[in-house]
């Protein structure tokens, strides 16, 4: 921080120039400090080794990408992770579409949208992204099948949810879903 020296009201405009020229140095290297980290026409800050903050927002075009705050950390973005990610407390998958009381009608979707899909009709698997999973379960009484979009985009050659409460975890790599888990089910 600039330490500027004061003026006084008694003293002389001719005896004070040495004075303001000084303050006025030494604002401008305040000033070159801080521009070297925050570009005025660019808006980046760089060069900062540390931050301190209760709240962190990113925002693009007003909408929030990321929220870091004392209640957690929200990203509304894909994130990849290219190292290893350690949780050392409890994982969370949440995202479900239908309930075991009333389940998704949405039995071909052209996505996955959720980590689990109630259902009580034939279930298709649309295209994915490597390493997407999803575990579908049965709330019918009567057996449902579950199946890719061609034969070659499962597996297995043939899923059959066994009855209520069966279920099936599947992950897709190199667009074929492969079974991870299954209860109460028939697979060939």
């Amino acid at each position: 921080m600039a330490n500027i020296t004061e003026i006084l009201g008694t003293d002389s405009v001719s005896s004070s120039r040495p004075i303001i020229n000084s303050n006025f140095e030494l604002l401008n290297d305040e000033l070159a400090s801080v521009t070297a980290l925050l570009n005025p026409t660019t808006s980046a800050l760089s060069g900062v080794s540390k931050v301190t903050t209760a709240e962190l927002l990113v925002l693009l075009n007003g909408t929030s990408l990321l929220s870091v705050n004392s209640l957690g950390a929200a990203f509304n973005t894909p994130v990849t992770i290219s190292n290893v990610a350690k949780l050392n407390g409890t994982l969370v998958k949440s995202g479900v579409l239908g309930t075991a009381a009333v389940p998704t009608t949405q039995v071909t979707p052209t996505a996955i949208t959720a980590i689990t899909y109630f259902v009580e009709a034939n279930f298709t698997l649309p295209e994915a992204v490597d390493g997407q999973e999803v575990t579908i379960i049965n709330t019918s009484d009567t057996s449902k099948s579950v199946s890719g979009l061609s034969q070659e985009s499962l597996g297995a050659t043939t899923i059959s949810l066994v009855g209520k409460n069966s279920t099936v975890t599947l992950r897709c790599f190199n667009n074929v879903w492969y079974v991870i888990s299954a209860y109460n089910t028939d697979i060939v």
